[in-house]
């Protein structure tokens, strides 16, 4: 089972577009819930793009918690 923890909707690439922060909780990762985040970048046109690299690399980092660490992680990396 899968629970939504948090959704953010910031400019965390700080391109003046709006990006969104999802977390979840993934109860199949393990042992209890395990939070795994994942970042949609805006693009001009008004879609959206994900970047699975980073996300990994926010997930393996342990960066994902709530949405200021993700936030505080891709300061660090954008």
């Amino acid at each position: 089972m899968v629970d939504v923890k948090a959704v953010s909707f910031k400019d965390v690439s700080k391109d003046g577009l709006k990006d969104i922060i999802i977390i979840v909780d993934d109860g199949y990762a393990g042992q209890g819930n395990a939070p795994l985040a994942t970042v949609y970048f805006q693009k001009a046109d008004g879609s959206f793009a994900n970047d699975l690299k980073l996300d990994q690399e926010i997930n393996d980092s342990k960066n994902n918690n709530d949405v200021k660490t993700v936030k505080s992680y891709l300061a660090g990396k954008l």
